[in-house]
């Protein structure tokens, strides 16, 4: 179980939620928070500290990844700012950045049969419009292989941001 995490009250509402399920299931020890790192320039100073505690209060593993240039080279790179057509940060500096894991997790259980993995996310479908339309649980076509399968979960989907 991956669950992606920014430090921000969705993402830790969504770990919550994961973190919880996992301990009644008895398989804690198969959570790991990942945290992609936006850069220097793009994210608030001690987010990625803020991620890392999270992650061992609930004693969980942390992962760190992070681009080879973080949002403002990308949007030199590009010349113009993302917008919700092109969300550049969400694509190119983090989904992009933790696909490799899956094959990492992947190798690393050494299965002579498709590995599953969840992949939680911690986006709310009042967000917008084209949050709304996701699943709450979905085949993640992109990452699924002949190896593995990966479920995008949506943990929070369904929560308005006073609920959280």
């Amino acid at each position: 179980m991956l669950v992606s995490t920014s430090a921000g009250k969705d993402s830790l509402v969504c770990a919550y939620r994961v973190v919880t399920l996992a301990a009644e299931a008895g398989c804690l020890d198969k959570v790991v928070m990942v945290h992609a790192d936006l850069g220097e320039e793009s994210e608030w100073p001690g987010v990625r500290e803020l991620a890392q505690r999270q992650a061992e209060r609930w004693g969980v593993e942390f992962i760190v990844v992070k681009a080879d240039r973080g949002l403002l080279g990308l949007v030199e790179k590009r010349g113009m700012w993302p917008d919700a057509a092109r969300r550049l940060c969400t694509s190119a500096l983090k989904r992009d950045k933790i696909a490799p894991l899956f094959k990492q997790i992947t190798d690393a259980l050494g299965l002579d049969e498709q590995a599953l993995i969840l992949s939680a996310l911690g986006i709310r479908a009042a967000e917008s419009p084209a949050r709304a339309r996701k699943l709450p649980l979905a085949i993640d076509m992109r990452a699924s292989t002949g190896q593995r399968m990966v479920l995008a979960w949506h943990p929070i989907l369904e929560l308005s941001e006073t609920d959280v």
